[in-house]
C-alpha cells in the first residue's frame, strides 16, 4: 500500500496493488475504486512505448483486428450505434469529427464510410499519423496539450480508451470541451475493469507472459 493523490477523484488515499507486470503497477483507489498506473508515466515515456515500428506494425492486439475485418467492424459498430442513439446523425454528416488517440484511423474510416464525417485524427505516435495521412486524412502527431491552436472546433470529439492513460484527466476533459462547437458532443470511453471479459483477460494473458501478476 502507498500514499498517493488519485488523479481521478483527487482524494488522498491508500492504494492497494491489484495488478503487476514488468512495466506496469496498477493500484485501486479506495475512494473512487479507479485503477491507477503508478508511478504515472511521463509523456516522453508513453511516446517511446507507442511511437515505434514494433508497436505500430507488429503489435499483436492491432494485428488481431487488422486480420479480422468482421471483428473490427463489430467493435466500431458498438460505438457508432451509441453515437447514433444519442446524436442526430444529420448534424454530423459532412462535419469535422476529431478522434484523439486515433492510431492509424480505423474508427475514423469507419465513421467516414458509415456517417459521412470529415475525419481528423490526433495521436502521439508519429508513425501512426504518417499512415493516417497516406489515407488522405487530416492528422496531427501530438498529445492533447500540444494540439494546434488553429485546428478549429468539432461537432464530435472521440476519446476511445484514452483517458485512463492521461496523468491529469480533468485537464484532458477541459481541453476537449474547449474544442467542441456550441452544442457539440464528446464520446469518452474507458475499460470497465469490473466486466467479466476484462477480468478474464487478466487470467488468460499470463499464459503468454510470465511477467504478469494478478493480485
Amino acid at each position: 500500500m502507498y500514499k498517493h493523490n488519485c488523479p481521478i477523484c483527487n482524494y488522498e488515499f491508500q492504494g492497494i496493488l491489484k495488478y503487476q507486470s514488468k512495466n506496469l503497477n496498477l493500484f485501486e483507489c479506495l475512494s473512487c475504486k479507479s485503477w491507477i498506473d503508478h508511478p504515472r508515466r511521463k509523456h516522453e515515456e508513453q511516446n517511446l512505448n507507442h511511437d515505434n515500428n514494433q508497436f505500430i506494425n507488429n503489435n499483436l492486439y492491432f494485428q488481431h483486428f487488422q486480420n479480422n475485418q468482421l471483428l473490427l467492424n463489430k467493435k466500431f459498430l458498438t460505438i457508432t450505434n451509441f453515437i447514433k442513439k444519442n446524436i442526430n446523425i444529420e448534424i454530423l454528416s459532412g462535419k469535422r469529427v476529431l478522434d484523439i488517440g486515433c492510431h492509424v484511423g480505423y474508427l475514423l474510416n469507419y465513421l467516414k464510410n458509415d456517417i459521412g464525417i470529415i475525419p481528423v485524427g490526433i495521436d502521439i505516435a508519429h508513425l501512426a499519423i504518417e499512415q493516417l495521412k497516406k489515407q488522405g486524412i487530416e492528422g496531427y502527431a501530438c498529445d492533447y496539450k500540444s494540439i494546434p491552436e488553429d485546428i478549429g472546433n468539432f461537432s464530435l470529439i472521440i476519446a476511445n480508451v484514452i483517458i485512463e492513460h492521461i496523468t491529469k484527466p480533468q485537464d484532458f476533459i477541459n481541453k476537449i470541451y474547449s474544442l467542441l462547437q456550441p452544442k457539440g458532443f464528446a464520446y469518452i470511453q474507458t475499460p470497465n475493469i469490473n466486466s467479466i471479459i476484462y477480468q478474464l483477460s487478466y487470467k488468460i494473458y499470463p499464459i503468454a507472459s510470465k511477467n504478469i501478476k494478478f493480485l
